[in-house]
């Protein structure tokens, strides 16, 4: 993964990353029949790209904030952790 990051570092470039989606996947899903299978392989994937970002960050790349929320959830407000 290091490798990736380090690209986007010495190419000077933005990572936006759209993690509020799996958030609300993962809250929410059930009530919109997404299945108990698909939702635990949205949080894996959550994690996995929480660790990134961190990574991202370590490693010096320019991180902008946005987001793919679209419906009646997007006029929820949230921050990364």
């Amino acid at each position: 993964m290091e490798e990736s990051e380090r690209l986007l570092r010495e190419a000077g470039v933005y990572l936006v990353p759209t993690l509020i989606t799996y958030e609300m996947l993962s809250e929410e899903g059930a009530k919109y029949a997404v299945q108990e299978a698909n939702i635990r392989k949205i949080n894996v994937a959550r994690e996995k790209s929480f660790q990134a970002l961190k990574l991202a960050r370590e490693m010096g790349v320019k991180i902008a904030s946005g987001s793919d929320l679209l419906g009646p959830n997007g006029t929820r407000g949230a921050s990364l952790p």
